[in-house]
């Protein structure tokens, strides 16, 4: 597996589209093959190019690029069309951001560092970049009859930036401010701190999953986390049972195991220890036909790759998303498995029925649940309380799936008569409990991740009505129905979430949900989102007091009490899809 992971990275370097290498060589043609002198077609060339080399983390050089661009078409006047260089200036402005982060937040990261609203240590020390990012926001604003979107992203970055060099609210233009009641809880709530910097937790790496369990045996809860770099490591922390974490990856074996989007744990070989499912290729289409890992665990926090021993290595389809159960309740853990179809190449979910030997076989087609669509949540939940294991699929941009296990292998799906089907933008989603009625519920996350869901969010926050796709909550009735309660229960807000996980962090007995939002373009600029249950009478957002709005796009996310202490902790794997998104993840 190692030799064949290497071996994939230097295939698909220049297919995968977060590395940037395939468009910094187009656009660099392009541009190289253009006469120097201002016009429509030299300034896409610069854009793209600028775009693509940020995606390879060369700041300075966008910086540079855009720039130069500004100051040569800026001088052309009225001969410029306004959106033209307001697109100029927009990109210049989350550069100067995105510069302004890497030199604080990450050069100097501490227990603030990007959690919104900015304050304390958290303002940064280095504000050059932020004040150059406010010049230019603040001349888009400016501009007469700025298009509504741009309009509204601007306004949020700019309120940010001023967060950044401690000037808001008082140094933000009145008729550009955010009002700070914006960035008030629901309710007031104690704050969480962030203290992976303390306990060595703050590794830098891209988006990616965390489990939490004891992996070897000594009654303490360790970490193993992934990134979806396909050069990055899986990274194994053991609980040292003193408050510190030891990294002990080399030795638990996963050295060359790289990439992961998520994790999954389960026991499959019923051995009595917690084997690692590492999920590959999520979201690089024809490029991400990397092949996932079972892991199998010694005991001891030792691992083993038996992928291709098991049959879970082929065929291999691009996936972020998969679930344990035993479907036929034989006694051991089956698999299904959510992937990501790319035009007509007839890619479809898979269920791995468990051999009871080691081994699994593909059962999809037969069992009925093959899906064919684009696969970013699955879940396994007994909705209808007749004693078997259904199937929740939650598709990017198609109906959604409910699959009625019947009881004999097979499946049916009830979604449509049952009217869960949505979102149509659907992501994480799950089952659970959430008034502790004794009946299965239903969450399912919506993230269409377009330019324009962060000025939806800005006129969210601002009470005004938005296009984007809300999230469902599916409350169940214990007999096979649901009913949609998002808006009754005070989750009809927009948030973006493309991890998520839930727990109780008050310790009252109702189950609390963290979301970890964002979308892949540079300028998702947006706090996680904490939602705290009210006794299973609705949600309150408690993120800005709780100290949870941390503005790194956020992944895989994990609730557990860490230290014994009684409550639960929260662990979050922060990081974008490219390598110039990197940030630390935080406990």
């Amino acid at each position: 597996m190692v030799e064949m992971l290497a071996r994939i990275v230097e295939e698909t370097e220049v297919g995968n589209p977060f590395t940037g290498v395939a468009e910094v060589r187009t656009w660099r043609k392009k541009l190289d093959s253009l006469p120097d002198r201002p016009s429509a077609q030299h300034l896409e060339a610069v854009l793209r190019l600028a775009e693509a080399e940020a995606v390879q983390g060369k700041e300075k050089e966008v910086l540079t690029r855009l720039q130069s661009a500004y100051d040569r078409y800026s001088r052309l006047g009225a001969a410029i069309p306004q959106k033209a260089l307001n697109d100029i200036r927009y990109r210049l402005a989350v550069a100067y951001l995105r510069h302004g982060e890497t030199r604080n937040c990450c050069a100097r990261n501490n227990e603030n560092s990007c959690i919104m609203p900015i304050r304390g240590e958290g303002i940064h020390t280095d504000q050059a970049q932020s004040r150059s990012a406010i010049r230019y926001l603040e001349e888009i604003l400016m501009t007469p009859d700025v298009p509504r979107v741009l309009k509204f992203r601007a306004l949020w970055l700019l309120n940010l930036a001023y967060m950044t060099i401690n000037g808001y609210p008082s140094k933000v233009p009145e008729d550009k401010l955010i009002p700070p009641a914006v960035f008030a809880s629901d309710e007031p709530w104690p704050k969480f701190v962030n203290i992976a910097p303390r306990l060595d937790l703050d590794t830098f790496n891209l988006a990616g999953g965390v489990i939490v369990d004891d992996f070897d045996g000594d009654n303490l809860l360790d970490i193993v986390s992934s990134t979806f770099d396909s050069r990055g490591p899986m990274r194994y922390f053991r609980n040292k049972g003193d408050g510190s974490f030891q990294e002990r990856s080399r030795s638990a074996g996963l050295t060359g195991l790289t990439g992961g989007l998520n994790l999954e744990q389960a026991d499959y070989d019923n051995d009595g220890d917690l084997d690692v499912l590492v999920l590959r290729g999520a979201w690089l289409l024809k490029a991400g036909r990397h092949p996932n890992s079972l892991l199998r665990n010694d005991g001891e926090g030792v691992f083993t790759d038996v992928t291709f021993a098991s049959g879970l290595a082929e065929p291999a389809h691009p996936t972020q998303t998969a679930a344990w159960a035993d479907f036929d309740h034989d006694g051991d853990l089956d698999l299904y498995v959510g992937n990501e179809p790319s035009g007509r190449d007839g890619l479809t979910n898979q269920l791995f029925r468990n051999n009871g030997d080691g081994t699994f076989t593909d059962v999809a087609g037969r069992a009925g649940v093959l899906n064919r669509g684009f696969t970013k949540g699955v879940t396994w939940g007994d909705y209808d309380n007749d004693g078997d294991p259904d199937l929740y699929v939650a598709n990017l941009m198609s109906p959604n799936r409910l699959y009625r296990n019947n009881g004999d292998g097979t499946f049916t799906d009830v979604a449509p008569e049952l009217k869960v089907t949505r979102p149509l933008a659907a992501f994480p989603t799950w089952f659970w409990d959430y008034d502790n009625d004794g009946n299965l519920d239903l969450f399912v996350a919506a993230n269409r991740g377009l330019p324009e869901s962060l000025s939806s969010l800005v006129e969210s926050y601002l009470g005004r009505p938005c296009d984007d796709e809300l999230a469902c909550l599916y409350r169940g009735d214990g007999k096979g129905g649901f009913s949609e309660v998002a808006a009754k229960v005070g989750l009809d807000t927009l948030v973006l979430p493309m991890g998520c996980n839930f727990g109780d962090i008050d310790h009252d007995g109702f189950l609390d949900f963290y979301l970890g939002t964002g979308y892949p373009d540079y300028d998702a600029l947006m706090p996680n989102v904490m939602f705290r249950n009210r006794g299973g009478q609705g949600f309150s957002d408690v993120t800005w007091d709780g100290g949870f709005g941390h503005l790194q796009k956020g992944h895989g996310i994990a609730f557990a009490d860490f230290d014994h202490d009684g409550d639960q902790d929260i662990y979050a794997q922060m990081g974008g899809g490219d390598r110039r998104r990197v940030f630390r993840c935080s406990l």
